[in-house]
This record gives C-alpha cells, structure tokens and sequence, in this order.
C-alpha cells in the first residue's frame, strides 16, 4: 500500500548492464541518453556518471561531492544520491553499470567501497526519459550517517539536500 505518494522500493538489478570501472575521484565517463531528460527545465541528451555516487548534466569533469546543497561552486547540475568520496578502483573495489530498461535509465553502484570506512555501497539513480522522474534507490548502505543525497539546479542556487553530514 503507497498512500504517502512515494516511489515504492522495486529493485531493478543493472548488473547486466554496461560496466565502468571507474577510478577514484576524479574518474567520470559520459553517456549519450537513449532520449532526452529534463532536469530543471532543460533537455539533456548525456549525462556524466561519477566515481564519487552522483551523475551530472554538464561536459566538466568534477570530483567534489561532499558539500551542502545546493551550492554555487562545482560540481553543478548533480544528482548526487551518495556523493562521497566512493573508491571503485577500476573496478577491485565496486563496479558502476548502466543499464537502459524500457524508459528507465539505471546507474546502479555496486558494492563500491566508501573509502574513509572501507565498506561497499550499492545504490542507484533511476531516470525516468518518460515522466522525468528521479529515483534514489539502496541495496547496502555501509555508512547512512556520512552520504551527502540531494539534487541542486545547473548554477548551483536551487536544489534540495535530503542528507549531510560534515
């Protein structure tokens, strides 16, 4: 039963998907989306995925993801549904799939280590190219009490923060 309006946890493994064995920090790889997404009102057509727990609209390469938001500085125009400092390690440490299902688009974490607790963390961002509805969904979370989650617009002065800690 949903009465409170929200996004029902439904799991969709990505595993299957395109695998980007990432690197720390300022490791990021861009994806041309299969139709466009808008996101503060703009169209966008790709995407960047980040190492560090976040995906972004923007051709920049940014590391940072550990910040209030929003926030003017970079990265701007984030999705940021585990913005830390995450350790994929080319993949020994946690591996990032892309996966396109129907209209959703899902770039799923998986067991990437958070590199100041040493424990994997395996979340997703689900984009919906149809409604244009974003989706936080995790599988293991290691550390909830250090995640920055939250959503900020392309010059970093709208956004919503769910979860910081400094």
């Amino acid at each position: 039963d949903n009465q409170g309006g929200y996004p029902l946890y439904n799991w969709i493994e990505a595993s299957g998907g395109t695998a980007y064995p990432l690197d720390d920090d300022i490791s990021s790889v861009v994806i041309t989306l299969p139709a466009p997404f808008t996101y503060f009102g703009t169209d966008y057509t790709s995407m960047r995925i980040n190492s560090n727990g976040f995906i972004y609209f923007g051709t920049a390469n940014y590391t940072t993801a550990h910040m209030v938001l929003p926030f003017e500085g970079r990265p701007n125009n984030d999705l940021m549904a585990f913005g830390e400092d995450l350790n994929p390690a080319l993949g020994t440490q946690g591996t990032i799939y892309y996966l396109v299902s129907g209209n959703l688009v899902i770039i799923q974490f998986d067991e990437v280590e958070h590199w100041a607790s040493g424990f994997p963390e395996t979340f997703q961002i689900i984009l919906d190219l149809t409604t244009d509805e974003i989706t936080y969904q995790y599988q293991t979370v290691s550390w909830p009490d250090f995640a920055t989650v939250g959503l900020e617009n392309s010059d970093g002065l709208v956004g919503k923060m769910y979860s910081y800690a400094n």
